[in-house]
Parts: structure tokens; C-alpha cells; sequence
């Protein structure tokens, strides 16, 4: 399985599906290290913070595939700065004792709206880590916790990624600007509005224009650099911090371009309904993240995690294969 990361939500496409995503292993790449074809040149949502990475049933196949993607493309800037700092085999990383020498920080901000089946799910997980030798840092504060997610930027980049996309296309496709797009929608709901349009409306309302884009950006990402994940990495001595598998704790990944790694962790039974109104019923994982570049890191502690536990259930499709 392949996937993208849109703001984190590389681990999210299938929160909706019978399997959910933490039932896999996926892996969100620091921006700059792979060529974004068909994502930033295709369908963006952000520029800043799209990426592909891999989704697979093992630690294993993702550093596998993670080597097959990375490499430098010559029409995205972001992957110039990545020569010499990535790798085409990542599997020599896979360390089944890394934990042992690992120092790792527990963000609690992003532990607080869990319901009592998810949060027992990650505390087992922190006793995991403790049992196999790690430094366990709890908790780690991120002064970036104070700072709302804002999706004015977002929203700019994928209007303007979108109406660049859509205005090449041939003279005889129905639409060429998000305007048309929302319109075509529209004149088609029941068959194109299944799950609405919010995001596109809420795109083409935006009100940036380049000029106030790149200030907001500016604003955006400064405390994320000075106050984020490096931060509480450089404070406490860190090689990675252990978070929830749901969207809040990702951000802070994606604002950066930062890499992550999903792993299988539990199973709620019950589940309840989240804030969002989504059910927190199946598999759920833990999120691994750490500095730009530091994906060998990252797969050395999800491997060593993932052979401690084995906590992902086969799906009906690995039963019929």
C-alpha cells in the first residue's frame, strides 16, 4: 500500500475504513528527502506539507519501500537539500534492541483528549518501552502546544496548487479552476457530494494573496521550529517522542515536513465517539517522531517496538491470501 501525507494524514486515510490505519505501519518522510510527482505537481492540498510515503503490514516492507522513493527531483526545491542525508537501504536499521539505548519523551498535552480504552492503549505502550530498556522522559512539554492549528495557509497553497493543476488540463475537461470545480460539484451533488465540499469552499475563500501567504507562513512555522519537536528533542537529550496515533499529535510533524512512523499498538473494543464524531472503535497505534532526517532513528525504535509487541491483527484480506 502507498499513501500521502497531507498534514500528517498519511496515517489517516483509512480512519474511516473497516481496517483502520493503525493496523498498518506507514511512514511520513521529512519533506524534503523524496520526489512528490503526482502529489505536489498533482492533487496538492499543501506544498509545504504534503508527502508520500510508504504503508505496509511490517516495519520491514516500510523501510523497504522508504528506500525505493527517496531521491532528488529537480523540479521540487524542497528535495535539493536532502544529498548525502538519505539512504536507498533502510532496512540495515531495522534493530530489533535499539530500545535499549533510546531516549524517548511522552508529550502528555496530546494524551489529554483520549477516551479511557485509547489512553490505557498508550500507557501500555510507555510500560512497553520501559520494559525493553528505554529512557522514558514523561512528561515532555512542546511550548508549540500553544499555538492553534491555522488553516490559512493550507488553504492558499491548495487553491493555488489546485487552480495551477486544473488550468493544464485538456480544453475538454469539465472544469480548469476550483471555482468551476465547486460549481461542477454542485450541478452533480449526488453523485460528486457524497462527503461535501467544505474544503473547497473554504479554500476558495481564502483571502491570502502571495504577499500576506508568505508573512503567515513565516508566522506559522517560527514557533514550530523554536518551540517544537527539536526543541524538546535538544532539552531532554530526545531521539524521538512517542505519540497518539490520531491527527493532533501529527501536526506538529507536518507543520515542519518532520518525519513520523505509525505502529500498531492496541485495539479498543468499545470505542466512543470523538469530538469529531467519529467512532475511536479498532486498532489504534503509536506515532514515533522525531528531527528532519531522522528516519533511520525512527525505524530502528518502531522495529524494535513492533518485535516487542506484534500488536497488529491480520485483516480478512491477509486471512483470504
Amino acid at each position: 500500500m502507498g499513501g500521502v501525507s497531507i498534514c500528517g494524514r498519511l496515517e489517516l486515510e483509512d480512519c474511516n475504513a473497516k481496517r483502520s490505519r493503525d493496523d498498518y505501519f506507514s511512514s511520513h518522510r521529512t519533506r524534503m528527502e523524496s520526489k512528490r510527482e503526482g502529489t505536489a505537481d498533482g492533487l496538492p492540498i499543501s506544498i509545504s506539507q504534503d508527502t508520500p510515503g510508504p504503508i505496509s503490514k511490517t516495519v520491514t516492507d516500510a523501510a523497504i519501500l522508504l528506500g525505493a522513493i527517496v531521491g532528488i527531483d529537480e523540479n521540487d526545491k524542497a528535495t535539493w537539500t536532502s544529498p548525502y542525508r538519505t539512504f536507498h537501504d533502510y532496512t540495515t536499521y531495522l534493530d530489533r534492541d535499539f530500545l535499549r539505548k533510546a531516549r524517548i519523551g511522552i508529550p502528555r498535552h496530546y494524551y489529554r483528549s483520549l477516551d479511557k480504552e485509547r489512553l490505557s492503549i498508550m500507557e501500555s505502550a510507555i510500560d512497553v518501552l520501559r520494559e525493553q530498556g528505554a529512557t522514558v522522559i514523561d512528561p515532555v512539554d512542546l511550548y508549540l502546544e500553544q499555538h492553534p492549528w491555522n488553516n490559512d495557509v493550507i488553504c492558499y497553497e491548495f487553491k493555488t496548487g489546485l487552480n495551477r493543476y486544473l488550468s493544464k488540463l485538456n480544453s475538454d475537461m469539465p472544469v480548469h479552476s476550483l471555482q468551476e470545480l465547486i460549481a461542477y460539484n454542485q450541478k452533480h451533488a449526488a453523485s460528486a457530494l457524497k462527503f461535501g465540499q467544505d474544503n473547497l469552499i473554504r479554500s476558495e475563500q481564502n483571502a491570502l494573496n502571495e504577499a500576506t501567504y508568505q508573512l503567515k507562513r513565516l508566522e506559522y512555522n517560527h514557533p514550530a521550529v523554536t518551540q517544537g519537536i527539536d526543541y524538546a528533542l535538544d532539552q531532554h537529550g530526545l531521539d524521538a517522542l512517542m505519540l497518539p496515533g490520531d491527527i493532533d499529535g501529527m501536526y506538529i510533524a507536518a507543520r515542519l515536513g518532520y518525519p513520523l512512523i505509525t505502529v500498531p499498538a492496541g485495539y479498543s473494543a468499545k470505542g466512543t465517539i470523538d469530538a469529531d464524531g467519529d467512532s475511536t472503535q479498532g486498532p489504534f497505534g503509536v506515532v514515533f517522531s522525531g528531527r528532519a532526517f531522522s528516519e533511520p532513528t525512527l525505524i530502528s525504535i518502531a522495529y524494535s517496538f513492533e518485535q516487542a509487541t506484534f500488536f497488529r491483527r491480520p485483516s480478512e484480506l491477509d486471512e483470504l491470501m
